[in-house]
């Protein structure tokens, strides 16, 4: 993704040409998901897509109660569309978001939201979508932190069956 990024400005364009690779290399039966962003820093925009993978979590920074939206351009898995290859491009979304002071976006893998606490629940978006809104207006490492260990008390002494990944982002107010 690192050289290809070198070659393609836009996250779709990005991710087209990932899948055209991927495809010829993966077991037909093995597939890739990715959420693939870039933030402009200069515009306060952020262009992303989503193959297959979790919904972005947003949450906008507003004078009232946070409440989180949940993003989910279309898209399919990276290296899935073997016999047709025009299919991923052809579902692939593109979106552009404008990002003001406040706000915070988190992108996560199902490792944390499939996590699964000793009743055999699953931790679920719902609780996800609670706890980051509960501590949207907390210094970001708090607001990572509180996810975080929410998930753990959450799964109890249980051992971890995914992987959890997440990058939290905050928009900093204007200088």
């Amino acid at each position: 993704l690192l050289a290809l990024s070198r070659q393609h400005a836009s996250p779709r364009d990005l991710l087209v040409a990932a899948d055209a690779i991927m495809a010829t290399q993966l077991d037909p039966r093995s597939y890739i998901t990715v959420t693939y962003a870039v933030v402009d820093a200069h515009r306060r925009t952020m262009t992303w897509v989503r193959a297959g993978h979790a919904p972005l979590l947003y949450v906008p920074a507003t004078s009232g109660p946070p409440r989180a939206q949940w993003l989910a351009p279309e898209g399919m898995v990276l290296g899935a569309s073997v016999g047709d290859r025009t299919l991923f491009g052809a579902v692939l979304e593109e979106r552009e978001m404008a990002l003001h002071p406040g706000d915070v976006c988190v992108l996560f893998t199902d490792g944390i939201t499939e996590a699964t606490g000793s009743d055999d629940a699953l931790y679920g978006d719902a609780r996800l979508a609670q706890r980051v809104e509960a501590h949207a207006h907390a210094p970001i490492d708090a607001l990572r932190d509180a996810i975080v260990a929410d998930v753990a008390a959450f799964v109890g002494p249980r051992a971890q069956h995914d992987d959890m990944t997440m990058v939290v982002l905050r928009v900093a107010r204007s200088e």
